[in-house]
Formats: structure tokens, C-alpha cells, sequence
């Protein structure tokens, strides 16, 4: 291969691989409006927009960020997490590693 198309074989794919969706990110900080417990998991309420997980579009508006009820632990760390925040006037942050069902879906929480 000579090292002209070895350059733009390897800058095609660098492009390509630049408009792949990221794997996770962290939200910004916000304050929860409220948060929900149901079968399925917790669930924060804030909106959320211009995600770029697997799963989300980047035009939508996520207004509930969910901890599946599949990691009953983080669950209840999660929330655990969210009435401290909001009893000291603290900010959170949650891990989001996609959305699914109209939720972006969190894997950690963070206090500011």
C-alpha cells in the first residue's frame, strides 16, 4: 500500500470513528425536581438534551434520568445520594451510559 492511500485509508477512518456515539459521560450537575421509585428502578426528574449516548437522539429532551431497579444497590445509593443533596442544598450529577425507553439510563451519582 503506498503511503498516500495509507494516509487516507487512516484518515477515513479516524473521520468515521469521530462520529460514533460515546459509550458514557457524565450529565452536568443539576438539582432534581423530584424523583420517583417504581418496579422498574429510580428515576430523577430533570431535563436533560443534546445527549450522545447509544440509544438517545441528540434532538430529544430527556426529563427522567433512571437507576434500574436491575442494580437494586445503586438504586438505593442513588437515591440515598439525592435526598442528601437535596436536604444540603447540594447539586448531582449522574453517569449516563445510554437511554432506553425514553430515559437515560445511569450507571453512578455524584454530590457536587
Amino acid at each position: 500500500m503506498t503511503n498516500a492511500l495509507r494516509t487516507t485509508f487512516i484518515s477515513l477512518a479516524l473521520l468515521a470513528a469521530s462520529n460514533i456515539a460515546q459509550a458514557a459521560d457524565w450529565s452536568p450537575y443539576f438539582v432534581p425536581a423530584r424523583e420517583e421509585i417504581g418496579p422498574s428502578g429510580v428515576y430523577l426528574i430533570t431535563p436533560l438534551s443534546g445527549l450522545s449516548l447509544p440509544g438517545c437522539n441528540p434532538a430529544t429532551t430527556y426529563n427522567y434520568v433512571q437507576f434500574p431497579s436491575t442494580n437494586e444497590k445503586l438504586a438505593d445509593r442513588a437515591l440515598a445520594s439525592v435526598y442528601f443533596a437535596q436536604s444540603n442544598g447540594k447539586r448531582v450529577r449522574a453517569y449516563l451510559e445510554s437511554c432506553s425507553g425514553g430515559y437515560a439510563v445511569a450507571s453512578a451519582i455524584w454530590i457536587e
